[in-house]
């Protein structure tokens, strides 16, 4: 199963690490970790009301024949339109 973890927190405790390795005058090692932080400030983090959508698409499913294909594509679908709003 894919776990996700809380963007900040991940933040939080690379510099928490980080200062850890300012006051041992590690240098490379925080350079490294800057690089890793810089890295984690490109990525986007969406929210999305998972169990609204999932209530609103059950619905959907009792109207007519649903098979796994079609809720997968559903939720992919989900997924452009969050990306695609956030570009906008």
């Amino acid at each position: 199963m894919v776990q996700y973890i809380d963007k900040s927190v991940l933040v939080a405790e690379i510099e928490s690490k980080r200062n850890d390795y300012i006051n041992s005058f590690m240098t490379e090692q925080v350079h490294v970790l800057n690089d890793v932080l810089d890295f984690l400030d490109t990525l986007e983090v969406k929210e999305v009301d998972l169990d609204a959508e999932i209530m609103k698409y059950q619905r959907e499913i009792y109207d007519r024949d649903t098979t796994v294909r079609d809720v997968a594509k559903h939720f992919f679908e989900l997924g452009l339109r969050a990306r695609k709003e956030e570009v906008k």
